[in-house]
């Protein structure tokens, strides 16, 4: 049997029934013969110990001994251990005081080190756990989604049920009132007496008791029988009565509601015409009276119950009349709105005392009106935005069948005024928008004020002499400070050195601030002035504001003469360039070495003499000053994005502007040439030549005439122009003739080490390439392509110079279509050409439309521009625009004009 035991103990050691006998196991602590032992098992290990370490004595009798370590080879996994018994894992640590039950460590010795078996579930048990538990949360989930799905399901039906039993309410409500008119009129009122019923009585027994029963039901019951047989007369015959009642009351609220929407309607018309001719006060009256007109019929409306409502909205001409109700809130408060910001725009005004401003540093001073701009802004934002829904219903207005049918012409009048008028108040809001910035409502702002002298023509309006520092807050002038120096006082300060325009560099090829104006996109100019302004340690500002000498000249013709004692002279409209150009240039301190000094003083006194116009002075300095933004000798930028964008759209930013077709702006940097450029006469004479491969050729002749004095300190001197062409991007050149070489009196200077390149001038300027044959340069920048040489014109002289271009695409089937001299840059066409792939021809002829922008320098005079467009046999000139600009005769359109702003003019060309 304990063979038997053995072998089943060998083969299933780590059986179940094995797990549970080690589990049974015992362990018992025998301390008596523990302590009966003790001194035996001291002794034995001591000797063990000496045994397995041999200890040597050191020579010298040195206390510290060297322990013996076993041979390298009795390491060996350990075979040390198995030497003696007493190292076998089963004979480890007996002394520990744990005696061992030795009969059942035999039987179960272990030969080997094992871990122990980890005790866990069966694969079956753990599998029916996740089922259960997969079970669970699926069950979980779906009774939580049906009780949210229940829970939706009765709170909507509550909401139906109630919205149900208010509208049942409502109607038995209207029944009611009808139930009772119609119960009084029959009966008289309600306190009535009835009639006693005697009942015969036939049997003295029987029938008494019938009797009584009878008594007390008719007593009782005669009233209810009554009110029954009245409500299904009353719903026969008393509610059609009593909805005809109701119908006859909205036919009378009908003829007021049509009658006051008829005088209403006269108001809006009259407001469209005050609109139209700007004059927002007016219109402002005229959409109050409208307001009021239609105000009235909105509250008559009122009167009429609700099924009454509903059942005068099938008449068309009501429905006509509700509509125009709901333009009369609108109306009214477009009305209010114009007519308070009116009166708030009259209130206007500034009383600042430059007077008491110094000239460098400019303190405090007093403040404008007080208005509330921001409550202005969020007013004129609702009246746009009712403007809109405005012109939205009455686009929807029937007038078929409608009393107001006689007024559907003036209805279509008010239709087509009414997006003018939504108009209108778009840039009343933009304007608002731009003032509330600028005053610096939200938060302080500060702006940088720049003069450009366009008597010495840059591309942006004139060279850039004097500024100003304004700081605004809550629209109080905080300070104001002019540098005596100007952008000269910049120099010593300029903490960098980049490489200058090409022009420039018969000056110095390093850029200096004072021609930080060199490109003809004024926002690109204006943000490179504030670069030259940063870097020489100025403040940040939120933006630039430019004007030139004219918009100061029509200033004082409205203001009148200007005493400067402390200059001893007087300034007007006639003498101010003349003295302000001798004062800066020539008569200046030259030890105090402030030539600007003078234009910050006498720029104070202009504006305060503006700020104190009064009436229609007053309205007419705001008119030079929308003149000025449109002739661009007022020009603006604002680093707000919001702001720039609004600025650009009522286009007061000198913006290069994108357009599709044909494109020209004749652009003049006077390099060295005198106060000269307002002396010059400029004419332009612009050709195109439509070819009858469809083919476009322009070609510009400008003729340029001195009419300076000789001799003359200013207007005496030889006018030196560097002066570029802008046409359409990828035009090609074809020929030039007149211009003159690169003046020779000065030495043209090269940068040399430590001045970096620009990384504005590199990013906006591409793609540069010279004629060989005439020496002009060609650059493409801001989506268009110039071409620039020189032109020097002596006094009494006058000089032509012309530019023959080709455009980058043609005419083809009523199609632009790229041409090769534009392909030729344009890599993705290259890849399109080699890979086959073309256009496809339409086969429909269709009118092409030739359209030309002209866009004006800053600060330029008023040149004189003619364009004669000639066509092909192969095409013919069909209708143009403007008319009155323009002659058609013999296949060839003559468009004559100033450039007094941007213009544009365009013509359809047909293929015959």
């Amino acid at each position: 049997m304990k063979e038997g035991n053995t072998n089943k103990n060998k083969h299933d050691l780590f059986s179940e029934e094995l797990q549970q006998e080690l589990e049974k196991l015992s362990w018992e602590f025998l301390l008596k013969e523990k302590e009966e032992q003790a001194s035996a098992i001291k002794k034995e290990s001591e000797s063990e110990k000496f045994n397995y370490y041999q200890i040597k004595e050191p020579a010298g009798g040195d206390e510290t001994g060297e322990y013996y370590n076993p041979k390298q080879d009795d390491y060996k996994n350990f075979a040390f251990w198995q030497k003696n018994d007493e190292f076998n894992p089963n004979n480890l640590r007996r002394d520990s005081g744990i005696i061992f039950d030795e009969a059942k460590l035999k039987a179960h010795r272990a030969v080997e080190w094992t871990k122990a078996p980890k005790l866990r579930e069966s694969r079956a048990k753990m599998f029916l756990f996740r089922i259960g538990l997969w079970s669970a949360k699926l069950l979980f989930k779906i009774c939580f989604g049906v009780t949210v799905a229940i829970g939706k399901t009765v709170v909507g039906a509550v909401i139906f049920f109630y919205r149900a039993v208010k509208g049942s309410i409502v109607f038995i409500w209207q029944v009611a009132v009808a139930f009772k008119y119609a119960f009084i009129y029959i009966f008289g009122g309600f306190n009535l007496s009835f009639r006693s019923v005697e009942v015969v009585e036939a049997n003295e027994v029987a029938e008494e008791l019938l009797a009584e029963d009878n008594k007390k039901f008719y007593k009782h019951n005669w009233r209810f029988r009554a009110a029954g047989i009245f409500a299904v007369a009353a719903l026969f015959l008393i509610l059609p009565l009593q909805i005809y009642l109701f119908y006859s009351r909205a036919e009378q609220t009908k003829a007021v509601v049509l009658g006051a929407s008829e005088f209403g309607v006269q108001h809006l018309l009259q407001a469209g015409i005050a609109g139209k001719d700007l004059n927002i006060q007016d219109a402002g009256r005229e959409f109050v009276l409208a307001g009021q007109e239609f105000e009235r019929a909105k509250n008559s409306f009122r009167g009429l119950g609700i099924l009454a409502n509903g059942l005068a909205s099938l008449a068309p001409d009501v429905r006509a009349g509700t509509q125009l109700l709901e333009v009369a809130i609108k109306s009214a408060n477009v009305g209010r709105i114009l007519a308070k910001t009116s009166q708030l725009m009259a209130k206007f005004t500034g009383n600042i005392d430059y007077k008491q401003i110094e000239a460098d540093s400019r303190p405090e001073a007093k403040s404008m009106d007080k208005i509330d701009w921001r409550a202005v802004d969020r007013d004129l934002e609702q009246a746009v935005a009712d403007a809109t829904a405005i012109e939205k219903i009455i686009k929807e207005v029937d007038l078929g069948n409608a009393r107001l049918s006689a007024y559907r012409e003036q209805a279509a009048t008010v239709k087509n005024q009414l997006p003018m008028i939504a108009s209108l108040l778009e840039d009343y809001r933009d304007l608002t928008k731009i003032v509330v910035s600028m005053l610096g409502v939200d938060e302080p702002k500060r702006w940088l004020l720049v003069f450009q002298n366009n008597a010495e023509l840059r591309p942006t309006g004139g060279f850039l002499g004097s500024y100003a520092v304004v700081d605004l807050k809550n629209g109080e002038i905080k300070k104001i400070e002019v540098p005596g120096g100007g952008f000269y006082d910049l120099k010593g300060s300029l903490a960098v050195m980049v490489d200058a325009p090409y022009p420039f560099h018969l000056f110095s090829p390093i850029w200096q601030p004072w021609n930080a104006n060199w490109f003809f996109d004024w926002p690109s100019s204006a943000e490179k002035i504030t670069w030259f302004y940063d870097k020489s340690g100025g403040p940040s500002v939120d933006g630039v504001v430019s004007f030139t000498p004219d918009v100061l000249e029509d200033l004082l013709k409205l203001t009148g003469q200007i005493e400067m004692p402390d200059y001893k002279m007087t300034i007007d409209d006639n003498n101010f360039r003349r003295l302000t150009q001798a004062e800066v240039e020539i008569n200046y301190d030259k030890a105090e070495n402030k030539p600007k000094k003078f234009i910050g003083d006498l720029l104070p006194m202009v504006l305060d003499k503006v700020f104190s116009l009064e009436g229609e002075q007053r309205v007419e300095a705001l008119q030079i000053i929308f003149d000025s933004l449109k002739s661009k000798d007022l020009l603006t930028y604002f680093k707000d994005q919001d702001i720039q964008k609004i600025a650009d759209k009522l286009k007061w930013t000198g913006r290069v502007e994108q357009y599709d077709k044909d494109y020209l702006a004749i652009v003049h940097t006077n390099i060295a040439g005198g106060k000269t450029d307002q002396v010059i006469k400029n004419t332009v004479e612009h050709k195109i030549e439509i070819m009858n491969n469809g083919e476009i050729v322009d070609a510009v002749t400008l003729t340029r005439e001195h009419q300076g004095k000789v001799g003359d300190v200013f207007e005496g001197q030889t006018n030196t122009d560097f002066v570029r062409f802008y046409v359409p991007q990828d035009s090609k050149l074809l020929a030039t003739s007149g211009f003159d070489p690169m003046p020779t009196d000065r030495e043209f200077q090269t940068a040399t080490s430590g001045v970096e390149a620009d990384p504005d001038l590199t990013r906006l300027e591409s793609n540069l390439r010279v004629d060989g044959e005439s020496g002009t340069r060609i650059v493409d920048e801001f989506g268009k392509t110039s071409f620039g040489n020189w032109l020097s014109v002596a006094p009494g002289e006058i000089k032509k110079v012309s530019v023959k271009y080709l455009l980058p695409w043609r005419i083809q089937g009523g199609d632009e279509v790229r041409t090769a001299a534009a392909e030729e840059h344009d890599w993705w066409s290259l890849v399109k050409q080699y890979f086959g792939f073309r256009k496809k021809q339409q086969t429909k002829q269709q009118d092409y439309i030739y359209g030309l922008l002209v866009q004006k320098q800053p600060g330029s005079n008023d040149d004189q521009f003619s364009s004669n467009l000639t066509v092909d046999g192969g095409w013919l000139v069909g209708e143009y625009l403007p008319k009155e600009e323009a002659t058609v005769s013999n296949n060839s359109l003559r468009v004559n004009f100033d450039i007094d702003g941007d213009k544009y003019y365009g013509a359809v060309i047909k293929e015959t």
